[in-house]
């Protein structure tokens, strides 16, 4: 065999075991998969769990509804009726309950536009974004976060995990009853954090957020 053909096989084999060493094992790469689909379903799920007709509790036969592309939940399909006859006026009455609910646990303090203080302009301008609360300086900030609202959700989500971690009231995973590990995944949900001990405790989650979110942090 000539020697430029063996030396050409090392090389080639050299080659392969960089490129192996360099990928992550199978092992690793399983647990440092985000749950980013899971996570921003959770965080911008409809968060309500009253019909915004009624006042009622949202149970098994709740129904749901897409209104321009927005979806609302009701207790029953006659609401839906009730809702067409006045859409503007059951939409500003949902964002309100969206912004009464969420801005107890609002994580931040300044405006994600003009990094300004929420007050600077004389009181804090509230939105809903995909079903979340965006507090910014004023109004002429709303068209920014509306025209990019995933980068702005995701902004709120990491103040939201930052600044509720250290007082997080749960030990266990609510879905699975397994103590949160290294491998924990932090999302948001009603603009509270929620941690699970696996990826794939999400989406039992979003089957019965209510009640999960009543686990970790009582009524």
């Amino acid at each position: 065999m000539k020697l430029s053909t063996i030396l050409g096989g090392l090389a080639a084999a050299v080659f392969c075991l960089a490129l192996l060493s360099s990928m992550p094992r199978a092992e690793e790469a399983a647990h440092s998969k985000p749950a980013a689909a899971g996570a921003k379903a959770a965080s911008t799920a409809y968060p309500l769990d009253i019909c915004i007709v009624t006042g009622e509790k949202l149970g098994e036969g709740a129904v749901s509804y897409s209104h321009e592309g927005r979806e609302i939940r009701f207790c029953c399909s006659g609401c839906i009726e009730t809702f067409k006859s006045a859409p503007a006026e059951w939409l500003a009455k949902l964002d309100s309950a969206i912004i009464e609910e969420q801005k107890a646990a609002y994580p931040l303090d300044t405006c994600p536009i003009t990094g300004e203080g929420l007050e600077s302009m004389g009181g804090a301008y509230d939105i809903v974004v995909d079903n979340r609360l965006v507090r910014l300086c004023c109004k002429g900030c709303e068209k920014a976060v509306r025209a990019d609202a995933a980068k702005y959700i995701k902004m709120l989500d990491e103040a939201v995990i930052e600044k509720q971690m250290a007082a997080y009231p749960a030990k266990v995973c609510p879905v699975a009853g397994d103590e949160l590990g290294p491998l924990a995944v932090n999302m948001v949900y009603d603009g509270k954090l929620v941690r699970l001990c696996c990826e794939h405790c999400v989406e039992g989650f979003l089957a019965e957020p209510a009640k999960y979110i009543e686990m970790i942090y009582g009524k």
